[in-house]
């Protein structure tokens, strides 16, 4: 799913109802160092990720494009705003589903690191090769198509979210969590809907169920298909309580060669979505059938400053 894993936060009545309900008491989780080992070592590279200088911590802003027309690029009026860039840096004209971006004249602006020349037309992130990057000093954007609609996704390193992270909070890392789930394909190929903060609904392929027991109960998932195997947005009864997890879910991803008929969950490497660290992306909500009725003390809680979502 190309999530990747950006809007500006827009709330939604669907995150009601992940923010019901309070964790139940978990047993404490079975020690295992070789797991903790290996899960320090992927939480400390995906906090390498967020804090890169054009990870999910640089997003200052995200401007739709609706309308037919000139969006000034910088400057002191600008339809794209940018920060530090005082000078209107160029001018993107939109005419229907084309994205043309023309230099003003002595900017410094590039798009895919190449100085233009004339008009250039862009591509979204929904392109096979990947969005156009427009920089302007240390600042960039690209333009995002969700559902059609389209805007420009703003980064700047010098982001305060960046600038003042403090790191993510986690359970401890307890061999309970990891499982082995038994995947059952589709008998025909399955749409699942997948609501998002936008409000809006993404029909996303999903390969089949997977079924797994935790703390002595049967639960199922429905994930969908990642470049890498299998992508999971999940809620569980952790969501939006106090020293809990995200209101609005989190994600897990699983390795899996499309054949294989057990997958490994290990929750322990459970994630929080961008938008539990910035109002600009549009992340994905867990679908009808992906809210777990237990508490799922393992993985990443909120992070300071998040916002909660009511």
């Amino acid at each position: 799913m190309p999530i990747t894993a950006t809007s500006r936060w827009v709330s939604s009545p669907l995150l009601a109802v992940l923010l019901t309900g309070c964790p139940s008491e978990s047993p404490q989780p079975t020690a295992d160092p070789a797991l903790t080992t290996a899960v320090d070592a992927w939480h400390e590279a995906r906090i390498a990720d967020l804090k890169s200088p054009t990870g999910w911590l640089s997003l200052v802003g995200l401007e739709w494009l609706d309308d037919d027309g000139a969006y000034s690029i910088g400057g002191p009026s600008p339809k794209i705003p940018l920060p530090r860039v005082a000078a209107q840096a160029g001018t993107i004209m939109k005419q229907g589903p084309k994205f043309v971006l023309m230099a003003s004249e002595g900017s410094s602006i590039t798009v895919d690191d190449v100085a233009p020349t004339g008009p250039v037309e862009l591509r979204t992130d929904a392109h096979k090769s990947g969005a156009s990057v427009i920089k302007v000093g240390e600042t960039q954007f690209h333009l995002i198509d969700r559902a059609g609609r389209v805007g420009a996704r703003i980064k700047d390193p010098q982001s305060p979210a960046r600038t003042q992270f403090k790191g993510v909070p986690r359970y401890p890392v307890g061999a309970d969590w990891r499982v082995t789930a038994t995947i059952t394909p589709h008998a025909e190929p399955k749409l699942i809907q997948v609501p998002t903060v936008l409000g809006t609904t993404l029909d996303e392929p999903s390969p089949g169920s997977l079924s797994f027991e935790l703390q002595g109960q049967v639960y199922t998932l429905d994930p969908m298909l990642s470049s890498k195997g299998l992508f999971i947005v999940y809620g569980d009864q952790t969501n939006g309580v106090d020293n809990g997890t995200y209101g609005g879910g989190r994600f897990l991803s699983a390795e899996w060669d499309g054949e294989a008929t057990t997958v490994e969950l290990d929750f322990n490497r459970s994630f929080n979505p961008p938008c539990a660290f910035t109002p600009y992306a549009t992340c994905p909500l867990p679908p009808k059938g992906n809210r777990l009725a237990v508490a799922v003390t393992a993985g990443e809680k909120v992070p300071p400053g998040a916002a909660k979502h009511e």
